[in-house]
């Protein structure tokens, strides 16, 4: 396979997967990004330049802190990372993306290239974040209803109960989950 084609394979793989590769020179601090980073950051690259602080213009204000320290702290400990983060859009639509990445050190332990995939994974984020909501509304349903409530698996094992079933049973739920009746009743 020639070198043209293996490169447009790449290209075609990472499109497919919403998954773009970068690397960071630390020597001469100049960013590469693959086509696909520039696509899932929704940037033109034939005006957009890639560099720390302009990539670090695109994170939402809310995230760049913690998003620099985690990169800056594995340039001390050498460890790879993978964080979550957002980007937020001029028009105030916000993508989430997964950052992966970790570095290569010299003979003395001073970094000199840091590279990584950045991953589009909003649907996935987004999904998550609906489920959570749709537990958080359960569990508050079930924490005020006035009535002994518990649920169970079909094998009879508590899942979940109530403060009121906690009262009567003189038990927290983290000591009711995952017990049966018998379990939970003297012989």
């Amino acid at each position: 396979m020639h070198k043209n084609q293996e490169k447009n394979q790449l290209e075609v793989l990472q499109r497919l997967a919403h998954v773009g590769i970068w690397e960071f020179d630390l020597r001469t601090h100049v960013l590469n990004w693959s086509n696909e980073i520039f696509n899932i950051f929704e940037v033109d690259k034939n005006y957009f330049q890639p560099s720390y602080e302009n990539f670090f213009k695109l994170v939402h204000p809310d995230d760049k802190e913690s998003l620099e320290n985690i990169y800056l702290s594995t340039l001390n400990t050498k460890e790879k990372f993978k964080t979550v983060h957002r980007l937020l859009f001029p028009d105030g639509r916000i993508k989430y993306v997964e950052q992966s990445g970790d570095s290569i050190f010299d003979k003395n332990g001073t970094p000199l290239i840091s590279r990584g995939t950045v991953q589009d994974v909003t649907e996935l984020t987004l999904l998550k974040i609906e489920a959570q909501n749709e537990h958080d509304k359960l569990k508050a349903i079930l924490e005020n209803i006035p009535d002994l409530l518990w649920i169970k698996d079909t094998n009879g094992v508590y899942i979940s109960c109530n403060k009121r079933f906690e009262d009567f049973f003189g038990a927290k739920e983290k000591d009711i989950v995952n017990k049966t009746d018998y379990d939970l009743m003297l012989p």
